[in-house]
């Protein structure tokens, strides 16, 4: 359900194609059809190794971006879009610990209450956008940029 529900926002949001890496589960999963709601058979998708993407981000002048909790607020001024287009790379949080490619650059989903137009924010605890699950925070990464 959250691949599909991954392509389906990808395609909302007029991204231009997909890159699935050798260990994401089955894309033609019932399951994973179903969230896509059509989304899989609309948006061009391509499989291959990290190496393969990091040759394909090179070749295509893409900048490879990671949602990572330490990363560049998306929604703060200090963020500048990359001039060539980006590859967002995604995965769920719970997976196997991995880091990030070093040359990636790292991204954070806004704090929703830093942004909140000059309205003083509630009394919480500070936003942790690792509590947020892939489909979430993917979606959100592909409507900023």
């Amino acid at each position: 359900g959250i691949m599909g529900t991954l392509l389906r926002t990808a395609f909302a949001f007029q991204w231009q194609a997909v890159w699935f890496l050798p260990n994401v589960g089955d894309i033609f999963h019932p399951r994973c059809v179903r969230a896509s709601q059509g989304a899989l058979f609309e948006i061009p998708f391509m499989r291959g190794t990290m190496e393969e993407l990091t040759k394909f981000c090179l070749k295509k002048r893409l900048t490879l971006c990671v949602s990572h909790s330490s990363g560049i607020d998306i929604g703060s001024p200090d963020y500048d879009p990359p001039p060539n287009g980006v590859a967002l790379l995604l995965r769920e949080e719970y997976a196997a610990p991995w880091g990030p490619p070093r040359h990636a650059m790292k991204l954070r989903v806004p704090d929703p209450w830093r942004h909140s137009g000059g309205r003083p924010s509630p009394d919480v605890e500070p936003f942790e956008p690792r509590s947020l699950d892939v489909a979430v925070a993917g979606g959100i990464l592909m409507h900023h940029m």
